[in-house]
């Protein structure tokens, strides 16, 4: 697989891009239907289901609102188009004037994308109505104790896929079929990384190797080979000189976090942790999972080219019971000779689910083939489990979790396959990935058509 460095980078193709980012092969052995995804944001629309089944575009749509009961928080939600979810909140915040993390979110949502999404924030005066933003619309609707992750339970997709090969409702309704008897690798998608520029695990990787000076360095001057000219040229001229003032003065106001990060050094000499806390928290615990998601996929990738078939535990696979929504809960089992044949019926009965850990630094390794693949890439990476710490940036530090190696209790529906165009609806748990199941179905080369780019070769 491509190794993690800054010359690949410089050098990448859109042919590269899944393995830069640790993902490679495929489940489903079907021909695939190619196309484009997010040509337009329109494309792909996403919205929250939380807990009490609230449904955000519905509740957006019907410009409804539920009952202030006396809790801490308010509910806000928020539709954006064409909008980081990340760059929305800071926006938010400044009007205001709060500081991002009193913003609480259940997830982050795509930014080429259409999205509704439920927010909360402290009691505010100042949100009596709609909140109108940079491509983005905020209005409180209630009250809430406390909104996080753990309150999101689905999010729901409309797809339209544009540009296929010979697209054919049979072809699709096959690869479907495959996906039902192997699972669908669960990869942390491309968006987590970014695919025009996929440094986040990068910088990730520096910061848990205590490398601030170099992980900062990173993020304001490496180069993908895909960005524009203009960018690579300044990114360039900024890795060769180092000169905080160049990027304050040329770098466009969109990369406002370079700016941020070059501003703060050059008024504090090498003062590397607090050029960090420049940035919201938020997204510096974001590019150290980035890292740790990685380092998933890579694990998963090894895994499935040793097996296809993500619904067959091993010995000394780790496997953990799913709730309702089919999520791990409770406690983590190991499979032995002895418990292996009921653990099959269990997973294949989706009570169960065989998961492997997304590093941190309280992660237990698995034993058997798929705890070596995982073994592996960190004995690759020359990291230990500790190194997650980050002593340095502590407060961007990860626990690490588990994680099902296959996508549970997916819903997807084709409704419609006309001329060159798929539109799809499409139902996932809690972190899970579109384009994880979509590129099973389109199987494209050039990761690029994931962003609405029809670039198909390098």
């Amino acid at each position: 697989m491509k190794k993690l460095s800054l010359e690949t980078l410089k050098s990448l193709r859109c042919v590269d891009i899944e393995e830069f980012i640790g993902i490679n092969g495929y489940v489903s052995q079907t021909p695939g239907i190619r196309g484009i995804i997010k040509k337009l944001p329109e494309d792909f629309q996403v919205w929250e289901i939380i807990e009490g089944g609230l449904d955000a575009r519905d509740i957006w749509m019907k410009n409804a609102s539920l009952p202030v009961i006396g809790m801490k928080n308010m509910l806000l939600l928020m539709r954006k188009f064409n909008r980081e979810t990340i760059k929305a909140i800071s926006d938010l915040s400044s009007f205001l004037k709060i500081i991002p993390s009193h913003v609480s979110v259940c997830g982050i949502k795509d930014r080429r994308a259409v999205t509704w999404q439920f927010l909360s924030v402290p009691y505010n005066p100042q949100i009596v109505e709609e909140v109108v933003l940079h491509n983005a619309w905020v209005r409180p609707i209630g009250s809430i104790d406390t909104l996080s992750s753990k309150s999101l339970i689905r999010n729901n997709f409309e797809i339209k896929i544009r540009e296929t090969e010979h697209p054919s409702a049979e072809m699709i309704n096959e690869s479907l079929e495959m996906l039902k008897i192997n699972g669908v690798p669960n990869f942390f998608g491309h968006q987590r990384f970014g695919i025009i520029r996929p440094v986040t695990h990068i910088i990730g990787s520096l910061i848990v190797k205590n490398d601030l000076g170099s992980a900062l360095k990173v993020f304001i001057g490496a180069s993908s080979n895909l960005e524009k000219p203009s960018i690579r040229e300044m990114r360039q001229y900024f890795m060769d000189t180092i000169d905080y003032k160049y990027v304050i003065d040329n770098f466009p106001l969109q990369l406002r976090y370079e700016r941020t990060l070059a501003r703060h050094l050059l008024e504090n000499k090498d003062d590397f942790v607090g050029a960090f806390r420049k940035i919201p928290l938020r997204l510096r615990r974001l590019i150290v999972e980035a890292y740790s998601s990685y380092i998933f996929n890579k694990a998963l990738s090894i895994s499935i080219k040793d097996s296809s078939n993500l619904y067959e535990p091993y010995i000394g696979d780790l496997v953990v019971r799913l709730d309702m929504y089919g999520y791990p809960t409770g406690k983590i089992y190991e499979v032995n000779n002895w418990n292996i044949e009921d653990i099959e019926k269990r997973v294949k009965s989706g009570e169960v689910a065989i998961v492997i850990p997304q590093p941190g630094y309280s992660s237990k390794l698995p034993r058997g083939p798929r705890g070596d693949a995982l073994k592996s890439v960190l004995d690759e990476e020359s990291i230990e489990l500790w190194n997650f710490y980050v002593k340095k940036l502590p407060e961007a530090g990860t626990i690490g979790s588990v994680r099902c190696i296959s996508i549970q209790r997916y819903l997807i529906k084709l409704v419609q396959v006309l001329d060159d165009t798929v539109d799809l609806m499409l139902s996932l748990p809690r972190g899970s990935y579109a384009t994880a199941l979509l590129r099973e179905i389109m199987k494209n080369e050039c990761a690029l058509a994931y962003i609405g780019i029809n670039h198909k070769h390098s």
